[in-house]
């Protein structure tokens, strides 16, 4: 009896078979290479962000005084950031000239020029959202005073004074906030790429002890102390920047990525955000868990 010996596929059979490649190859440009390609995006932003931070801390421990990164809400939408700016505190100025009234919230300081510089150590005049702490204040005022306004010879504080202080009786320190490095470009996150705080804030509990500090007007600033250390931040609890993709889903994990400060240390880490249920914030919180 003969044997009828099978050579190949028949036509049909290929052609089933191309129909399924086809199919799987659709499939895959649609829903994988999009999403490939949105992470690959986050992913570059967190490198700006580490990399940014990272130049930042070098700085501070190089020139011996505070450096950072103050974050910059985005063109078109100024619930998120996309932008980064390098910063630097300026020295704090100590005199003993300080006089104001009672019943004024007019202060009068001789030895410092209010809108150039001060008289001995620094290029930075002084802005709304600076501080006077004065050493030995009369009991019925405060020990910081916010400046709110600057004129020629004088600055407005924010409370009115209950008391009187004559010219040179009591010791005082200027306390400058953050001001840009002059002459420094900013710093742009990749296209429609953002670093969300309110997708922190809503993840945290209680809400907001993840984000950074903010300044008199409100801005996000992560300032590194001249040891490594975060500037102005009292508490050991990791600063967590939510990195995301704006097209997608705020809270989508597959199109997000953390971005980790510890206060303590400096040091600044990229992290997934955590899949399991609970805090998504989880991975970069235990510094253990990272996907980078």
């Amino acid at each position: 009896m003969s044997r009828t010996t099978r050579a190949g596929f028949t036509l049909v059979e290929l052609l089933v078979v191309i129909s399924i490649l086809a199919v799987l190859a659709t499939l895959i440009a649609i829903y994988v290479v999009p999403l490939f390609n949105d992470n690959k995006n986050v992913a570059r932003g967190v490198d700006r962000v580490v990399t940014t931070l990272l130049i930042a801390k070098q700085r501070a421990l190089r020139e011996g005084h505070p450096v950072g990164v103050r974050f910059e809400v985005d063109p078109d939408d100024n619930t998120v950031f996309s932008r980064m700016r390098y910063i630097e505190q300026p020295e704090i100025f100590s005199g003993d000239k300080i006089s104001f009234a009672s019943g004024s919230n007019t202060v009068t300081i001789t030895d410092f020029d209010w809108v150039g510089s001060a008289t001995a150590s620094s290029d930075y005049g002084v802005q709304p959202g600076d501080w006077i702490r004065l050493a030995n204040p009369p009991l019925s005022v405060a020990n910081n005073l916010e400046i709110t306004a600057v004129g020629a010879n004088q600055v407005t504080v924010r409370t009115t004074l209950l008391g009187s202080l004559a010219n040179g009786q009591s010791l005082y320190w200027l306390v400058r906030q953050a001001r840009p490095i002059p002459g420094e470009d900013v710093v742009e996150l990749p296209q429609n790429v953002v670093i969300n705080f309110a997708q922190v804030s809503a993840a945290t509990s209680p809400a907001g002890a993840n984000l950074p500090p903010t300044n008199a007007t409100g801005d996000f600033e992560v300032i590194f102390r001249a040891y490594g250390g975060v500037y102005n931040r009292a508490t050991a609890i990791p600063i967590v920047l939510w990195v995301n993709d704006n097209t997608k889903p705020a809270g989508e994990p597959a199109t997000s990525k953390l971005v980790a400060i510890y206060p303590r240390t400096g040091l600044v880490a990229g992290h997934d955000v955590s899949p399991t249920a609970g805090n998504p914030l989880q991975f970069a919180l235990d510094g253990r868990s990272s996907g980078l």
